[in-house]
């Protein structure tokens, strides 16, 4: 058993595996997604039960923290575009708007689900 675990450790150390920056990409990339706060024009989104409302257009950030890369995804481009662009519709329809988090050779994803309702009461 003992002459296993020194040949594993050799391969590990003769292929150049490196355990910590991997770590440290993947922590960087879940750390700036949950810090991601989804804003419009008007400052951040209200959140009712899981669902953001919105009825300006987003303002989608294309890094975040720690050097990490952001790419949207739209699952309704009619309502809500790749790159944040609003367009209200007579109904309310859903959109699942879904941030990938890039750096190096690692991803991440995060989704937000979006309403935006066919009326908004506006309070001051």
């Amino acid at each position: 058993m003992r002459k296993v675990l020194y040949i594993l450790i050799a391969i590990l150390i003769f292929t150049g595996c490196e355990f910590g920056d991997d770590y440290i990409e993947l922590h960087d990339i879940h750390a700036a997604l949950g810090e991601i706060v989804l804003t419009d024009t008007d400052g951040p989104v209200p959140l009712f039960s899981g669902v953001y409302i919105v009825d300006t257009d987003l303002v989608l950030p294309a890094t975040g923290d720690y050097d990490v890369t952001f790419v949207w995804e739209s699952s309704n481009q009619v309502v809500v575009a790749d790159d944040g662009v609003v367009t209200r519709q007579a109904s309310d329809v859903p959109v699942e708007l879904t941030v990938t988090g890039t750096k190096g050779r690692y991803g991440q994803t995060r989704r937000f689900l979006i309403a935006s309702p066919d009326f908004l009461i506006h309070l001051p």
